[in-house]
Parts: structure tokens; C-alpha cells; sequence
């Protein structure tokens, strides 16, 4: 039989614990994963065991059993009156107007009660109209009553400022919150090595998951103790039983599990050989299934690479077996302990048996309350907001230029039969040269613009731009504004003109959605010409000079 340590997790500072997706926006796990508590307890012994060792490491024996081949770290879960919870199993099921309704009472009073039943037994099948109960959320049996706890989570916002040309890059964190308690296990091969894990372990400070530079991380192991299998059993609060299901084999996922079948292919479920030969019954056949899946990978820091992906049955996942014969308690706890599929040593593969799972119970929703102190914003804070608003507005503006020139640009469908298509995309690409030349100071854009209407262009298309009117389609009350493409222009390289000019309207209608929002300033100039190109590019795609 194996030795066990259990230790507590307290969290001085959220601990990032990222799952797979994409860096702008990651989301948490609601457990501190075993692959993680390995890398760190692992590299702690390494710092305090082989401080001083000569040699080549991975050939001392203490090395290798100890630290990678004989030692389980399992995943660490929410800790309740000093007892670990375990994730939801999915045979709880309840009408689904119950559960909003139930949802909608805890946001409000901070708890609520409804009646569920398991279809975990005998095998019974959700009716229509139910669904399933808060899978991936941690509960504990007290009794006759469910209660179901969230792990508590924040998001926090995080910008890497911009390097060179590069432009400044908002991201968002979702991290488990600080102020919480896990409890966690490590599963050795005899008493002294968990002796050895208690004593390196209690009081430490450990820091885990990801940004552990940027204020995350920080946790300190508050207590740790040696145990046996039977006392960790009894660390699942209300699940510590093995219920007589009178030849029902209820196989529980307590963490996730990654399955193979005898030839190595990637499965859902346990072969009912190899549940004959463990657990020395016959017959046994597969009757139910509550589970869910998701691919799995993660981030070898060592190796600075990732994890092949795979697919993984998530915890809380159910199998319901039937069979001949007696079961054996010696053989059930061995196969408990033993757990099944690969990468157990990183907290995969963990199951129960037969845990008293009910048939009719109450479930309690526990949705406590944050008290949030307010504090002044920090530097970093107000950094954040100031580039939050400044994409907004300009995300805004260019929706209000682009509408209006779209307008102006109906409204002027017929100009083609007056400018070539030449004409308005000459004109077109020589204003977004001026944009694109980006640190070219305003007034040296307004000097090539004068130098173009003087020079560069032919008598007949600067005789084309005196005599066309354009009708601005950018006041929404009074669309009589005309003007010709000279004057438009004209008007482009003044800033202090009447604010009875179609430009002045346009700046006033974007100026109007964000009053009190500290943004980037751009002069009247800036958008004159951002909505110009606008109105040059849509009479190009016009059906009658899209040629």
C-alpha cells in the first residue's frame, strides 16, 4: 500500500492556472492542476536535497523514484472545513426551470434549495425538460443535501507596452482569486518518502502557474501531514462511503482521465476485461455513461514546449457497470489507489467506487458575496483604461466616418459620368500615401496637397475637380451641403473654418459620443481626410466605375 502526504494551499496572490486558448484572453482552471504542484515541489527538492551534489543527477536513485517514477502529484481542490471537495458528479439532474430559478435566488440571497435525483443506481434516464447540474463546480454530500461552492475568480487587465513601431497590446487574465484554500495529495511509495514531503513542504512558500513576475502565484503551504489511503478517503467531504449497489459498479472520474484501450488507442472508457481481471468479478457489461471530454495539452517549462494534445474524460464524469459475483474491498481500494490511464503521475486518472451517490436529495446553491474595498487606481490601472477608451473611440469614429462617407458616396452615384474612375482613384491613392507616410508631420502632408493641386494633376482633371459638386451626406438633418472637390480640399488643409462646413459636422458628431472620455486627439484635418478616402474608395467599388 502506498503512504500519503496532504498539505494545504493558501493563496497570497491569484494564481494564474491558464487553460488552452488564446493569449489575449485566457481563461482559469477551478483546481490547481497536479502537472503543476509536480514542477514545483520537484524543483523545491531539487534546490533543498541535491543543494550540494556532485555527479551526474539522473543516475541517483533518490533522484529518479522519488522525484519522477514513484511519486503521484494530484490535482488540488477547493478546501472546505479543513476537507478536500470534489467536482460535481454528472448524474445530478433537475428541471431546468428550476435551475434558473434556483441560479437566479442565489445571485440575489446568496443561497437557494431545490430538488434533484441521481440517474447514477440503477441507470434511470433524464426525462425531458431536465438538465444537468453545475458540471465543473465542486461540491460536498452533507446528509441528504448536495451543496454545490464556486470557486471564486477574477480578471484582471494587463497591457505590454509598445517596442519600437510596434502599437501598445491590451490582454486579459482570468486567474483564481487570492484568499483561498486548497487541499492537495502526493501519492509515495513507503513512510519515509512522505516523511521526507511533509517536512519539505510545511510552512513553504511555493510560487505556481504562470506571470509569477507580475503578481501572481505567491502560496504558502499552511499545513501538511502523512496519512493512509483510508484517511485520504475520508478527506472528500460527505463521499467518504462505498455504497452497496447490489451488483452496480458506479465508476466516479474524481479527476480527469486520459484512456487507452489494450493496443494503445485513445478511448472514453474502461474495458470491461480489464475491470474483470482487477476487480476479480465476471460479466461485467456497460449500462451507462454521464460524462463530458476536452482536449488537453499544457506547457513544459523545462522543455520550453507543449504537451501533445489530447482528449481527456473530465472529472465528475460517471460510468454505471453491472456484473456476477462479489466484490472485493481489498481489490476495490488497490484499484483506487492505483488509478487507471496515463499520466497519473501529474494527477490524471484518479477514480472512486461506488460512492454514495443518492437517489433523491436536496442541492444547496452557495453564492457568497465579495466585499470590495475601494481604492484609488494605480499607474498601471489608469494606463489600461486610457488605451480601453482610446480603441473604443477609435473604433467609433471610423464607424461614423465610414457610414457617412458610404452616404455621401450614394449620393454622389451619378458623379462617374463626370470623373473617370482614373480621376477619382488617382486622387484616392495620393491621399493614402499622405496617411500611410505616419510620421510625416500634418503640415508637410498639407504641403504635397497644395503642390498636387498645382502641379501634379492635368488641366482638365483640376477643371473636373472646379466644376463637379458633391452633395455631403454627413448631417443627418440638413443634407444640402454641396461643395466642389477644389473647395474640398481647400477646406481639408484649414482647420478654422465656419463650423457650418460639412467637415466641422462630421468632427461634432464624433465629438458628441464621447464627451468626458479622455481619448487621442486628431485634428479637424485628420478626419477630413480619413473621411475623404472613405468617400473616394466607395465611388470606386460603385457599380458604374468599379471597372
Amino acid at each position: 500500500m502506498y503512504n500519503y502526504v496532504k498539505y494545504q494551499i493558501y493563496l497570497e496572490e491569484p494564481l494564474k492556472m491558464g487553460k488552452q486558448g488564446n493569449q489575449d484572453n485566457e481563461e482559469s482552471l477551478s483546481y490547481i492542476a497536479g502537472s503543476t504542484l509536480r514542477g514545483a515541489v520537484i524543483g523545491k527538492a531539487i534546490n533543498t536535497w541535491f543543494e550540494n551534489y556532485i555527479g551526474d543527477l539522473s543516475e541517483d536513485p533518490l533522484y529518479s523514484d522519488i522525484l519522477f517514477k514513484k511519486t503521484k502529484f494530484y490535482d488540488a481542490y477547493l478546501a472546505h472545513e479543513g476537507k478536500s471537495l470534489i467536482p460535481v458528479p454528472g448524474v445530478y439532474y433537475a428541471d431546468k426551470h428550476d435551475v434558473r430559478r434556483a441560479e437566479h435566488e442565489s445571485e440575489k440571497t446568496g443561497s437557494s434549495q431545490m430538488a434533484v435525483h441521481s440517474c447514477g443506481i440503477l441507470g434511470e434516464k433524464p426525462v425531458q425538460g431536465e438538465q444537468r447540474i453545475d458540471t465543473g463546480k465542486f461540491c460536498l454530500l452533507k446528509q441528504d443535501e448536495l451543496r454545490i461552492k464556486n470557486v471564486k475568480k477574477e480578471a484582471n487587465l494587463h497591457i505590454a507596452l509598445a517596442q519600437g513601431e510596434e502599437k501598445s497590446k491590451m490582454f486579459r487574465y482570468e486567474a483564481i482569486a487570492k484568499g483561498q484554500t486548497f487541499v492537495g495529495l502526493i501519492q509515495c511509495r513507503s513512510e519515509e518518502d512522505a516523511l521526507k514531503y511533509k517536512n519539505l513542504l510545511e510552512n513553504a512558500v511555493i510560487y505556481l502557474g504562470g506571470s509569477k513576475g507580475s503578481g501572481y502565484g505567491r502560496c504558502i503551504i499552511t499545513k501538511a501531514e502523512c496519512i493512509s489511503w483510508e484517511s485520504a478517503r475520508q478527506e472528500f467531504a460527505g463521499f467518504n462511503e462505498q455504497q452497496n449497489t447490489n451488483n452496480a459498479l458506479v465508476i466516479y472520474a474524481l479527476s480527469n482521465l486520459i484512456l487507452t484501450d489494450e493496443w494503445g488507442k485513445p478511448t472514453g472508457r474502461l474495458s470491461e476485461k480489464f475491470l474483470e481481471e482487477r476487480l476479480g468479478i465476471c460479466n461485467v457489461q456497460l449500462k451507462q455513461v454521464y460524462l463530458s471530454t476536452f482536449r488537453t495539452s499544457g506547457f513544459n517549462h523545462t522543455w520550453k514546449a507543449r504537451q501533445i494534445q489530447q482528449t481527456a474524460v473530465s472529472a465528475g464524469s460517471v460510468y454505471l457497470y453491472t456484473f456476477d459475483g462479489t466484490l472485493d474491498a481489498e481489490k476495490v481500494s488497490k484499484l483506487e489507489e492505483d488509478g487507471i490511464g496515463v499520466r497519473k503521475t501529474e494527477g490524471f486518472g484518479r477514480i472512486l467506487i461506488n460512492l454514495p451517490l443518492g437517489q433523491k436529495i436536496k442541492l444547496q446553491l452557495e453564492d457568497e458575496k465579495d466585499n470590495f474595498n475601494l481604492t484609488p487606481l494605480t499607474e498601471k490601472e489608469k494606463n489600461a483604461l486610457e488605451l480601453i477608451s482610446a480603441q473604443i473611440i477609435e473604433k467609433r469614429e471610423k464607424e461614423i466616418i465610414e457610414m457617412a462617407a458610404n452616404d455621401t458616396a450614394q449620393r454622389n452615384v451619378g458623379i462617374s459620368a463626370m470623373f473617370s474612375i482614373t480621376q477619382i482613384s488617382r486622387l484616392y491613392f495620393f491621399l493614402y500615401e499622405q496617411q500611410v507616410m505616419g510620421k510625416e508631420s500634418i503640415e508637410s502632408q498639407k504641403e504635397k496637397i497644395k503642390f498636387f493641386l498645382r502641379k501634379e494633376i492635368k488641366s482638365f482633371t483640376k477643371e473636373a475637380y472646379q466644376n463637379v459638386t458633391f452633395i455631403m451626406g454627413v448631417d443627418e438633418k440638413n443634407r444640402s451641403n454641396r461643395a466642389n472637390m477644389e473647395t474640398i480640399l481647400t477646406q481639408m488643409l484649414d482647420d478654422t473654418v465656419s463650423p457650418d462646413t460639412w467637415h466641422t459636422k462630421l468632427c461634432m458628431r464624433t465629438e458628441e459620443l464621447f464627451e468626458g472620455i479622455c481619448g487621442k486627439e486628431r485634428s479637424p484635418y485628420e478626419v477630413k481626410g480619413e473621411f475623404l478616402r472613405a468617400v473616394l474608395y466607395n465611388l470606386m467599388r460603385m457599380e458604374d466605375g468599379g471597372k
